[in-house]
């Protein structure tokens, strides 16, 4: 909220003294927001292994899409714990302690980056999960939070619902198939995708 105001009222002084008010309130906004969804309960993880419910996550997600990355308990090892360069946290979202979807993110400076975001398709659990990503971020001082999503990724309709503004620049994704791969069409079709941050390599 301070890099906000500051960027619109060019007041130092007046950015001091109402910020802490405003992140006092939204703070207490994000709150009563997840309280309020007692069908789901989030936890904040740190940059532990991922487990055996990984895999049945993405069993069962994964078929909604017809062509997506790997999301094994072993590839986010490889890719996030392991990862020499970075360190990871995530939250995740469970029901009746079943693992529903999860967020990866990486905090650097005052921004904080999402890496990762899957779950089932439930909006309440959506934007459960995003709502407690936002909370943590004003805990941790961050000034911002960014993603960066395909423009038919279905989670683009959650983040816009809860205040994420889409930025100008954009970047582009290539792929060369063998045409006598029998499903060359499909892989093309840009819309079948379904990728992330994550899906890029280091």
């Amino acid at each position: 909220m301070e890099k906000y105001l500051h960027n619109h009222l060019n007041n130092r002084f007046i950015v001091n003294l109402v910020s802490p008010v405003l992140n006092t309130g939204l703070a207490a906004r994000d709150y009563f927001l997840i309280r309020n969804s007692n069908r789901y309960t989030t936890r904040l993880v740190g940059n532990e292994p991922f487990g055996i419910e990984y895999d049945q996550l993405f069993e069962e997600v994964s078929r909604s899409f017809p062509i997506i990355g790997e999301r094994t308990k072993d590839y986010l090892n490889w890719r996030y714990t392991q990862n020499p360069l970075s360190t990871f946290s995530r939250i995740e979202i469970l029901e009746n302690n079943t693992l529903k979807g999860y967020i990866i993110f990486h905090k650097s400076d005052n921004m904080i980056e999402i890496k990762d975001i899957f779950s089932h398709a439930d909006a309440v659990l959506v934007e459960t999960l995003l709502k407690k990503l936002l909370h943590h971020m004003r805990k941790q001082d961050a000034n911002a939070v960014s993603v960066t999503l395909k423009e038919n990724n279905p989670y683009i309709a959650h983040i816009t619902k809860i205040g994420f503004k889409q930025r100008s620049e954009s970047s582009d994704i290539y792929a060369h198939v063998n045409g006598q791969c029998q499903a060359a069409g499909d892989w093309l079709q840009g819309d079948n995708w379904f990728m992330t941050v994550g899906d890029r390599d280091v």
